[in-house]
Order: C-alpha cells, then structure tokens, then sequence
C-alpha cells in the first residue's frame, strides 16, 4: 500500500525540456456588446465567427483537416470582474451563433443549426479601468480566452472535442445621447487549436 508520506518523496516526471506543442489558427470570433456595469448583453448579428482570410477548411496542428464555422452571433451574456473585485480582469462570456440563413421558429435551444460557446479569460485595460457602475471611460486593451463548444451539427463537432484559445483585443466604446451614456465592448479574437 502506498501511504501518503510516500508520495511526497516520490518525483514528478523526469522532464528536462518542454513538451512538443504547436498552435494552427482556426477562425476568429467579433463581438460587440451592451456594458453596463460588469454585466454584457450580446444581442443578435452584434458579432460573428469567420475566417480572416476567408478559407472554408482548416488544418489542425496533427494533421485532421475541419470545416470552419460561419455565422451570425444569436444571444449571448457575460460578465467582467466581480461585484467583490470590480477592478478584476475575469472575463466570461456565452454566447450562441448561427450557421444557417434559415429563421427557424420556437426555442432557440432547439436549434440544431446552433454552436453554443462558454469561454472564461482575462481582459486587461489597463490597472485603473474597472466596469463597476459609473460612467465609463473609452478604454482599450488585451483579452486571453478558453473556450468550450457544443454543437449537433455533424460538419462542426470537431469543436466539441477541442479547446481553442483566443488571443485578441478589446475597445470599450461610449456614446452619449442627451443624458443617457451607453457603453459598449468590441472585442476581436484569434481562436487557435493546439497540440
């Protein structure tokens, strides 16, 4: 039997270099949405998954070759910070996107043209921007992202079993009109596969 004061003599791996690991490019993602406070509202086609330079396949680091989603985003939410930690740069966003130019009636869940994505990450904008309430200021800055997908779509389900990364930028953006101040976040993305 292997008690616990064995493991803590026993070491971890032998490594002395890095695992192999690269990064291939699959699509980007373009989300616009409403601020207020640390809360974000993604309403429909304010963002949408496409490939930068227009390629339909793409080809994974091992090799597999996957069709690349295109789309109008649906709804989605998020949110940035905490209410203990205004000043965190947590950002979590979910969001759904359509393939499909066909309006199909009834829930949304439904959908089996959907892929639904759940992402967490940081955003950064600097030491002193939060999006606690109050009047915003423009800001811009960097964002990092996990993402997860789920999807029925048979041509897509490559993205259930893959975690891509993004890499991009946001800009938070106000526009006043008489007194009302509105605020909102652009946020570009670079997803990548990894191995």
């Amino acid at each position: 039997m292997i008690s616990s004061s064995h493991l803590a003599t026993v070491r971890w791996g032998d490594r002395s270099a890095l695992l192999p690991k690269s990064m291939t490019y699959a699509f980007s993602l373009q989300v616009r949405a409403k601020a207020v406070g640390q809360q974000l509202t993604i309403s429909a086609k304010a963002g949408r998954l496409f490939h930068l330079l227009g390629d339909s396949l793409i080809s994974v680091p091992e090799g597999a070759r996957y069709d690349v989603p295109f789309g109008d985003l649906v709804a989605g939410r998020g949110e940035i910070g905490s209410p203990q930690d205004p000043l965190s740069p947590r950002l979590r966003m979910q969001m759904s996107a359509s393939t499909s130019e066909v309006k199909l009636e009834g829930d949304p869940g439904q959908q089996k043209d959907l892929i639904l994505m759940d992402s967490n990450g940081v955003i950064d904008m600097g030491p002193s921007v939060g999006f606690q309430e109050g009047e915003p200021r423009p800001a811009q800055g960097t964002v990092f992202l996990a993402t997860k997908f789920e999807t029925y779509m048979p041509k897509y389900r490559w993205l259930n079993r893959r975690q891509l990364f993004g890499v991009g930028r946001a800009n938070r953006i106000t526009t006043r009109t008489g007194s009302v101040l509105d605020s909102s976040l652009v946020i570009d993305l670079d997803l990548y596969a990894a191995a």
